[in-house]
């Protein structure tokens, strides 16, 4: 009789030994898929919050351009699709409050572009800021090592280098704008 109790506390020590191991590597599996998600609808939600800050710019010069207009609203679109992606798919508050305010910007940006009122520059700056903090955000839930080391442009971008003057005119700096 002892022996098959043994027998029966060692089956039930392994069946319990595997669903302990099983819950963890499903665990551990869920959140490798849940943080390559995020990096993918962040990845998304950037590239159409790229796209409006560029186009603004573009208005910036020309504020009665209407294609242009129509382009930042379809990122615009976009990116506030992506951005309700990634309030399901963040776990932070802080990382979904930061895409907020990155969304909150970029909408400023393109406004004052195209209205041509002032608060340009303050919404880029502003963007600028909150785009740094977001991508902390989102590299501490991604357990990137030093989540805080994001580069940072210097405000105002690089500039133009000095030597661009010194080479000739061939007519393809138009084409590439």
């Amino acid at each position: 009789m002892p022996a098959a109790l043994y027998a029966l506390a060692g089956t039930l020590i392994g069946i319990l030994g595997t669903m302990v191991v099983d819950t963890v590597r499903e665990r551990r599996e869920a959140r490798r898929r849940n943080q390559e998600a995020l990096r993918t609808v962040c990845s998304d939600f950037m590239a159409q919050v790229a796209r409006v800050r560029r186009y603004s710019f573009a208005l910036r010069d020309e504020p009665q351009n209407q294609e242009t207009w129509l382009l930042i609203r379809s990122a615009y679109t976009e990116a506030r699709a992506y951005y309700e992606r990634l309030l399901i798919t963040a776990d932070s508050l802080s990382t979904q409050k930061a895409a907020r305010n990155v969304l909150h910007f970029v909408y400023w940006m393109s406004r004052t572009a195209h209205r041509n009122i002032t608060g340009f520059d303050e919404s880029a700056n502003a963007l600028h800021d909150w785009t740094a903090k977001l991508y902390a955000e989102v590299r501490r839930e991604l357990d990137l090592r030093h989540p805080d080391d994001v580069y940072k442009e210097p405000p105002g971008g690089f500039g133009t280098p000095d030597w661009i003057g010194e080479l000739p005119s061939t007519g393809e700096e138009e084409k590439g704008k």
